[in-house]
């Protein structure tokens, strides 16, 4: 992928405290001065059956240049074709190989078969030295896997900025002034679960006349959660499309009174949240998250009852009582902003990849 917002303050630590080369798959949003190269979409061939793709020869060259004058290779993503052909390059010039492990379940496939993808999964992870984790979830699955626990480095996810000091830009909503905003960021896909928040919404509606639904985000369900809005007859709910304005964001967390994460496990598993950081960037503006428990790495940091509360995927009874509860009782912005606080930083990130390199490099680290 590119560059996020929220990576690029971790991007540029890593640079700092090392000589990194970036090899990225596309171009991102953010504009940055890493010291990188990007992957040329044209040369690579989806191979849907595996969910993997060939990399062409440009991407190949960089590659075998780059694995072999570095000392470790890091990679996002144990399946991951780039992951695969640098474990090959990696044994080749005896290097060390760290991957960024989002996931906390071996995807089933089901062209391919559960069990056999978990069995290569397991075979690969032990030609990998070390992995950096956003949570514990994700160090639960590698254990569960065979992974040493000393080779797990877990450093948390932070937002690329704290929204409560980003200056806001007004936008017209089509609410009146008095609405209390519920809203959603996010992408409209399977895994978001924003099917399970419109059908809640359904309920809220009814019994708060004063509610509104913003889904802020972009994808392919789109038309048919439009459909389903117009289908439960709810009149209060807007779909605003892609934001990427962080001044325009930053006016929706101050107008809104509290964000909605209702991530779902897919029935196949083939698409399941790491920790979705919108999570953290609404605490980071002093608002309220009802997430579901299937959010992955970012779980803890939602507090039931304190800065938010929790709730089981899948369940638009309690995901509607949840929200009727924040709206009957807000949660004042500081108390939310207080456990915000206590969350660590891209510090850290810097400093668990720093103690992965040391592992693996055979220096003496530490790793609790």
């Amino acid at each position: 992928m590119g560059v996020m917002d929220y990576r690029l303050p971790f991007f540029e630590k890593a640079g700092k405290a090392f000589d990194v080369t970036f090899l990225f798959h596309e171009r991102g949003p953010v504009a940055h001065k890493l010291n990188g190269t990007y992957s040329s979409g044209i040369s690579r061939i989806r191979i849907n059956r595996l969910r993997l793709s060939l990399l062409g020869a440009t991407d190949l060259r960089t590659m075998y240049s780059s694995v072999r004058g570095c000392n470790v290779f890091v990679s996002s993503f144990i399946w991951n074709s780039y992951t695969l052909v640098g474990l090959v390059l990696c044994k080749l010039f005896h290097k060390k190989v760290i991957v960024w492990e989002e996931s906390f379940c071996v995807v089933f496939y089901p062209e391919f078969g559960a069990r056999v993808l978990y069995t290569l999964v397991r075979l690969i992870c032990r030609g990998i030295n070390a992995f950096f984790v956003p949570g514990e979830v994700q160090k639960s699955f590698l254990l569960r896997l065979g992974v040493e626990a000393r080779s797990v480095f877990v450093a948390n996810d932070y937002p690329g900025r704290i929204y409560s000091e980003v200056l806001p830009r007004e936008i017209q909503l089509p609410f009146n002034e008095t609405a209390s905003i519920v809203m959603y960021m996010g992408r409209l896909v399977e895994m978001k679960g924003v099917e399970y928040l419109i059908r809640a919404f359904g309920i809220v509606e009814k019994q708060r006349e004063n509610a509104a639904l913003l889904i802020v985000g972009y994808g392919p369900l789109r038309e048919h959660l439009e459909t389903l809005a117009k289908s439960l007859g709810i009149k209060r709910i807007h779909f605003a499309g892609d934001i990427p304005d962080v001044h325009v964001r930053s006016y929706l967390l101050r107008k809104s009174s509290m964000v909605v994460v209702p991530s779902i496990f897919t029935k196949t598993g083939q698409r399941n949240e790491g920790g979705p950081v919108v999570v953290l960037e609404a605490l980071s503006a002093g608002k309220p998250v009802v997430g579901s428990d299937a959010v992955g790495a970012v779980l803890p940091f939602i507090k039931d009852g304190v800065n938010g509360y929790r709730v089981p995927q899948r369940d638009v009874e309690a995901l509607a009582d949840r929200i009727m509860r924040l709206l009957d009782a807000p949660i004042p912005s500081e108390r939310v902003l207080s456990t915000f606080r206590e969350i660590k930083g891209h510090d850290n990130q810097a400093d668990q990849l720093q103690k992965a390199v040391s592992y693996c490099l055979g220096r003496s680290t530490l790793n609790k």
